[in-house]
């Protein structure tokens, strides 16, 4: 009974935290959360903490939440959105090299197709941001041809078209 009450105060908590998300209210969503955490961890918890601390801008603290899913839940179903939201923090710092490697896990394990292009596209952006177009333009390359329906595809099309400008392909840049 102790157990199931747990479960429903956390529940309500996380909750109650979705909604201050959805409204950008990530100070508030962290009060609540520390608050949690100190009674009950659990995968949700962490995955929660990384993604408000993400958003608050504090992600050397979110990329610690979210490694900490992963190994203290390793087969947890939110393994694979705390390496992505970890690939999100490096990406946004600049450590394109660690982002790419967490992204290659999201595309080599997500069963979901969404977040596989979400992965591509944003490897592909890295490899942009290193100055490595021609890397950049195969995993554009690869979400025209394998995910046509893709909500990346426009981008990645338009994107293949910039990298082939980089690589001065002019000829292939506009087809």
């Amino acid at each position: 009974i102790r157990r199931q009450r747990q479960m429903c105060i956390r529940d309500s908590i996380l909750t109650e935290v979705r909604g201050l998300n959805k409204e950008r209210k990530f100070a508030e969503s962290l009060k609540l959360l520390n608050k949690a955490v100190k009674k009950k961890k659990s995968p949700e918890l962490f995955n929660m903490l990384g993604f408000v601390k993400m958003n608050l801008g504090k992600y050397e603290e979110a990329i610690q939440h979210y490694q900490r899913l992963e190994t203290n839940y390793p087969g947890s179903p939110l393994r694979l959105d705390s390496v992505y939201g970890a690939a999100v923090c490096w990406f946004r710092q600049g450590k394109y090299e660690e982002a790419i490697q967490a992204y290659k896990i999201v595309v080599e394990d997500s069963k979901e197709a969404n977040m596989k292009t979400k992965s591509l596209y944003a490897i592909g952006e890295s490899y942009d941001n290193l100055g490595d177009y021609r890397r950049s333009y195969n995993y554009y390359d690869k979400i025209t041809k394998e995910y046509p329906q893709s909500d990346e595809y426009d981008l990645a099309l338009y994107a293949k078209g910039w990298s082939l400008y980089r690589l001065e392909d002019y000829e292939k840049s506009y087809q």
